[in-house]
């Protein structure tokens, strides 16, 4: 029996394109079908709102009980937004809009289907794909509210991409032999299928960014004719969602500061409570504003890799500050900064203070006001009188209180 890959049969790595049939919406599809039967002026999708640009991604063993939900990228804390997209230039019935997960390669045409998966309503658990139905009440317009993304491990990926790419092989035969039974389709599949299937996983688990996703929608219309979902717009993607809790990418954040004063001279040793960094990618930054918020000076802590601890804690010395003669205090900012996407997080105030060893010292001597008393004028304090103890012995049976003791003048 021929396999697949070859022949008459659509397959993913051939160049025949003369199969503009997609599997149905609820079948995983993890490669990108030829759009050759779409018409590039026709129906299109139009994101309404991005997703917001940092969101958790959390394993399945963490999905438990009430999370976040992914928002809107202009969600506010009295404005709920979320995702949404419209069907645009379309009035010919219900249409199917699917929302995958896929890589976030800058170029388009690298990007595969990512092996993260979608979790709330309207998503599939076994598949990880979303689906709204829209028609003229919902002005083709589909909201994707209670969103989650699931982070799948490193180790199971490409065990997941290998088992993707078998069943797209088995669904394109499903559709280009409708009379062949799933055991005639499997036979069907050549050890040299499973090869390559094999290759293209591996590699492909390998180059994976686990960190970030965009949201791939596309809408689909039943075909009666066929009895399957076809493509009636271009897959349309998000701009790109990062893992908040990515040491890479994620919030950059101080918890707590030890000290938020120091010495304008600098070198003063201060502790740092974050939220999770990569110690080769992160730099502490004092910095200070004029009346125009404008950035008038910038220096960087002092710290070492082995400085980092656990990327959660970091022991670093403050910088010196622009002035070292002050007479009085200088409030300045201070805070995380990422080298990579040259991210911040939210600056705290820190404050410069005149160094002590530098200020003057005072002559209580001179000081004195004439007439008052001097320190030596004062009587001398009078000593204990260590043997007028008594040795009474004291009752303690009842628990009773120590009575006081007072010294014989």
């Amino acid at each position: 029996m021929n396999s697949p890959y070859s022949g008459e049969s659509a397959s993913p790595y051939s160049s025949d394109q003369s199969i503009g049939v997609p599997s149905p919406p609820t079948v995983v599809a993890a490669f990108n079908r030829p759009y050759d039967a779409i018409h590039h002026d026709g129906p299109y999708i139009n994101i309404l709102e991005q997703p917001q640009s940092k969101f958790r991604f959390r394993y399945k063993s963490e999905m438990v009980g009430t999370h976040g939900q992914l928002k809107a990228d202009r969600a506010e804390k009295n404005r709920a937004a979320f995702p949404t997209v419209k069907l645009s230039k379309w009035n010919s019935g219900p249409a199917v809009i699917r929302l995958t997960l896929y890589t976030a390669e800058d170029n388009i045409n690298q990007r595969k289907r990512h092996v993260h998966e979608l979790s709330g309503k309207n998503c599939n658990k076994e598949t990880g794909i979303c689906e709204v139905v829209v028609d003229e009440k919902s002005d083709y317009t589909a909201v994707f509210q209670n969103l989650g993304i699931i982070h799948i491990a490193k180790r199971d990926t490409r065990e997941i991409i290998k088992q993707r790419k078998l069943e797209e092989l088995m669904t394109l035969a499903r559709v280009r032999k409708p009379h062949h039974s799933n055991e005639e389709i499997r036979r069907s599949i050549t050890p040299t299928d499973l090869k390559k299937i094999d290759e293209e996983a591996e590699e492909e688990a390998k180059s994976m960014d686990l960190n970030k996703v965009v949201l791939r929608f596309q809408a689909f219309q039943y075909d009666k004719n066929i009895e399957s979902y076809r493509p009636i717009t271009l897959p349309v993607d998000s701009d790109v969602v990062f893992n908040l809790k990515n040491a890479t990418t994620g919030e950059l954040k101080i918890v707590r500061m030890s000290a938020c004063s120091a010495p304008c001279t600098g070198g003063t040793e201060i502790w740092l409570l974050v939220e999770k960094v990569r110690r080769n990618n992160v730099h502490i930054k004092f910095f200070e504003l004029d009346e125009n918020d404008r950035e008038v000076w910038k220096a960087y802590g002092e710290f070492a890799d082995a400085d980092v601890h656990h990327q959660y804690a970091i022991v670093f010395r403050t910088p010196r500050y622009r002035v070292t003669n002050l007479s009085t205090s200088v409030r300045v900012k201070v805070q995380l900064e990422r080298p990579t996407d040259k991210d911040t997080s939210e600056a705290l105030d820190f404050t410069y203070l005149p160094d002590s060893l530098k200020r003057p010292r005072i002559n209580l001597e001179n000081t004195l006001e004439e007439g008052k008393p001097h320190f030596s004028d004062l009587p001398p304090a009078k000593r204990f009188n260590i043997s007028s103890y008594t040795n009474e012995a004291i009752d303690l049976s009842n628990n009773s209180k120590l009575p006081l003791v007072f010294v014989n003048s």
